[in-house]
């Protein structure tokens, strides 16, 4: 279904029938409500009004819309932090964060929870029957906006015992946390904090379990939450998560949602496709099934240092896009362009005026509804999967811990975990596969045929006992397995790394930066990382290495996505990549200038493929003219999208 986030708040009770029945009669199915409303149902203590929402729902009972109603927990109202004021989180250095805009909550504040659950009660049993209620997003976005981490006496209390129950005793804690270092040693639990600004370096220990405890914390506060929902409903309970975050173990959070939501917007001043595609493939690889977009970019944004113009013609692509990637329902972010707020030059469905003659974006909805274009995607989508799609799957190994290490403390503090696997990401997407994400549970790791562990500097030797009885074509990078579940340099091995049948020792390690290897003909720069050998007896620097059957790669350097293309394109044998299989149908394409062909799908940037069983799904971002399409012969039928 196609919807929008819906605000009614915003506009009052005499705009709802009007808004709604724009909605309904342009091909939006479903909204979202509630999540930032918590002073229109409460405006003061114990004084409940629900005219407004009831009127949504009842208006929506009659046209058929269905509703996520969003807890509305992200914002306590102000008379409730006026009079409690310790629910604020504090920063690292002590000083509160104010009320005033948005998530000014701790999560470990008990008398939050409980002005939390008056009102929730009374909002599950009030719409819990209702006809139109589809599902119930808890909260919104934890940990957007700086909000992950609290360091307040609270959050204190709750890391102390979180850590007498892992560690049992002060001299087991002091040994993984390596506290004889720079005088840290602890004589009781009581003794610590939660990891406070410093004035040097701080504890890299400390700060992974501190990171760890706050996954743990903030799924207790939506725990409270969902058994409350679950008490009184059975309509399905998500949560949206965020683009690019990895500051909550995603992994762990998923596991109690009914199904995963996610927020999509380009992160960055550049906008890349793939990096879209990216987060499509990690959200939907969680729980291994279709999701929902439950906030889609429609345009320009408020949040970015600068708002970027995008021709409202581009939401149609990335409807598509959203589709394509097994999302099973999209909504918009947001109704109405609004004047007012922190969120004033945010695009919407309707422009500010909220007439509907004045607001192409929500034509792009309509035509798409009436062209019945969801149905046709998805219709092509289940043939692909039934008919197993691309013959080779390839699996990426991905470890939000992973992310907590390489924030804590790097060789290069500008090296990014995220973006060392979008790197890799985009190489396979564009080559034509559909990468999906694998993470530290996967049971069968053989039913892949590719599978890559980039920059996994923690592996757990259950992960590790699996990648040596893994058959197929394996890349490991470097950085992969030097340290251990506490943060320290693992020195078990002596740095000799075992890859299955690659092996060699790590004889010194450093940064680098644009490192020019000639290696095997080939000119390669690396980046931010590389090593010295010991492989074969022979003290050696190169940027990889492959093993004599051909089958295992190791990378010793990073390397951006042009200069890990040219690498892969050597180590996969060719008659796997789905898109060297598309010379057979395009005229005057020969072997010779095959690898052009490629470079020249590659380069654009703005163009994306979807290779389906009979079907290429081009989705092009900038509306230019893709000349080597022309020649398309069957049995391929190509489906362009553009703005």
């Amino acid at each position: 279904m196609l919807g929008v986030a819906y605000y009614p708040e915003h506009w009052g009770e005499n705009r709802v029938e009007n808004d709604l029945n724009t909605f309904i009669n342009n091909g939006i199915e479903i909204i979202r409500i509630g999540e930032f409303a918590w002073d229109i149902f409460e405006p003061e203590e114990g004084i409940f009004n629900f005219d407004l929402f009831d009127k949504v729902f009842n208006i929506s009972e009659n046209l058929g819309l269905k509703i996520i109603f969003g807890t509305p927990s992200a914002t306590p109202p102000a008379w409730l932090i006026r009079k409690y004021p310790e629910i604020l989180q504090r920063n690292r250095d002590g000083s509160i964060r104010n009320f005033g805009s948005r998530r000014h909550y701790c999560f470990s504040s008990d008398i939050y929870k409980e002005y939390i659950s008056k009102l929730l009660e009374k909002i599950i049993k009030r719409y819990k029957d209702s006809k139109s209620l589809y599902a119930w997003q808890i909260d919104n976005e934890f940990g957007c906006e700086g909000t992950t981490y609290c360091y307040c006496e609270k959050c204190d209390e709750k890391f102390r015992k979180y850590l007498k129950n892992k560690y049992i005793t002060i001299e087991n804690l002091n040994k993984a946390w390596g506290t004889v270092f720079w005088s840290q040693m602890y004589n009781s639990f009581d003794q610590i904090e939660t990891p406070k600004q410093t004035n040097a370096l701080p504890n890299p220990h400390q700060y992974l379990d501190f990171y760890r405890f706050t996954t743990k914390n903030i799924i207790e506060f939506s725990n409270f939450q969902e058994e409350l929902i679950r008490k009184y409903s059975n309509k399905a309970i998500t949560h949206n998560f965020m683009v690019n975050f990895t500051e909550i173990d995603y992994f762990e959070l998923a596991k109690q949602y009914d199904f995963v939501s996610y927020d999509s917007y380009i992160p960055s001043d550049i906008f890349n496709p793939a990096l879209i595609s990216m987060n499509y493939s990690l959200m939907y690889s969680l729980k291994r099934k279709p999701f929902t977009i439950m906030e889609l970019q429609p345009g320009r944004v408020n949040w970015q240092k600068r708002n970027w113009y995008y021709p409202y013609e581009i939401l149609k692509c990335w409807i598509y896009q959203g589709f394509l990637h097994n999302a099973d329902d999209i909504l918009i972010f947001r109704d109405r362009a609004l004047s007012f707020g922190a969120e004033q030059y945010h695009n919407a469905i309707l422009n500010y005026n909220g007439k509907t003659e004045d607001s192409p974006r929500l034509k792009i909805l309509h035509d798409f509804y009436i062209n019945k274009e969801e149905k046709k995607i998805k219709g092509n989508l289940n043939q692909f999967n039934k008919d197993s799609g691309n013959k080779y799957k390839v699996g990426i190994y991905f470890d939000y811990e992973n992310s907590f290490i390489h924030s804590i403390n790097s060789v290069s503090k500008d090296f990014s975990y995220i973006e060392g696997i979008f790197n890799f990401y985009e190489v396979f997407k564009s080559l034509g596969f559909i990468p999906e994400f694998i993470f530290k549970n996967e049971e069968n790791l053989n039913k892949f045929d590719i599978l890559i562990f980039p920059y996994a500097i923690y592996l757990d030797n259950e992960i590790k006992e699996k990648i040596k009885s893994f058959k197929n074509y394996l890349i490991v990078t470097c950085m992969t397995d030097i340290k251990d579940q506490y943060n320290r340099i693992n020195l078990n091995e002596s740095l000799i790394k075992v890859f299955r049948n690659i092996e060699f020792k790590i004889i010194d390690f450093g940064a680098i930066k644009d490192f020019n290897f000639s290696y095997n003909g080939m000119e390669i720069t690396g980046d931010y990382w590389i090593e010295r050998l010991e492989y074969k007896g022979k003290d050696i620097i190169v940027p990889f290495i492959i093993s004599e059957d051909k089958k295992t790669l190791y990378l010793s350097s990073c390397f951006n996505s042009v200069e890990l293309n040219k690498i892969i394109r050597k180590f996969i044998p060719s008659n796997m990549i789905p898109i060297y299989k598309l010379k057979k149908i395009f005229k005057n394409i020969s072997d010779l200038d095959i690898d052009e062909f490629i470079l020249k799908i590659l380069n654009k940037k703005n163009l994306e493929l979807f290779i389906l069983i009979d079907k290429i799904y081009v989705i092009n971002y900038n509306n230019e003219t893709i000349n080597f399409f022309d020649y398309i012969i069957e049995p391929y039928e190509i489906i362009e999208i553009k703005i």
